[in-house]
């Protein structure tokens, strides 16, 4: 998957559910492009963590929030 020419990145901010529900899809095209089973089992994982990150984002999780509160202080 990534970019492709032509294509247009857009700016992920920490709170953004749908950059990390991306990831997860790009991390699960990953997985079948792998030549080794050690590199499949990475992307997976990380496909898992982008897709519960999501869903903690989405239901308001306490520790998340203050996660990206901190995060969003930090940035210009």
């Amino acid at each position: 998957m990534g970019l492709i020419a032509g294509d247009v990145m857009r700016v992920m901010r920490p709170e953004d559910s749908d950059y990390y529900r991306a990831r997860a899809i790009e991390e699960r095209w990953l997985v079948k492009d792998a030549g080794e089973s050690k590199v499949a089992e990475i992307h997976a994982r990380l496909a898992s963590e982008y897709e519960a990150l999501a869903n903690r984002i989405e239901l308001g999780d306490e520790f998340t929030d203050k996660l990206l509160q901190s995060t969003l202080r930090a940035l210009p």
